[in-house]
């Protein structure tokens, strides 16, 4: 599994980057709105951070890989 974070001035430059560097199969894991600069708050820029990660198999996915479904004959 590969995690990793993101971060940009708006959720679109954000999900772009993440595409380009984990591919579409890239799971978010967590997003967040952030402040960026200023003082106590004025004259800051608003951003956005996201993780995520690729490599993940779900429960179910696993599953029905391993054969576990199966009936025996």
């Amino acid at each position: 599994m590969k995690i990793k974070e993101f971060e940009g001035a708006t959720l679109r430059e954000c999900l772009t980057r993440i595409r380009e560097d984990l591919g579409p199969e890239a799971v978010i894991l967590e997003t967040q709105k952030l402040r960026k600069g200023g003082v106590m708050g004025l004259g800051g820029r608003d951003a956005v951070r996201i993780i995520a990660a690729t490599g993940i198999v779900l429960a179910g996915e696993e599953r029905s890989q391993s054969g576990a479904g199966r009936v025996p004959a």
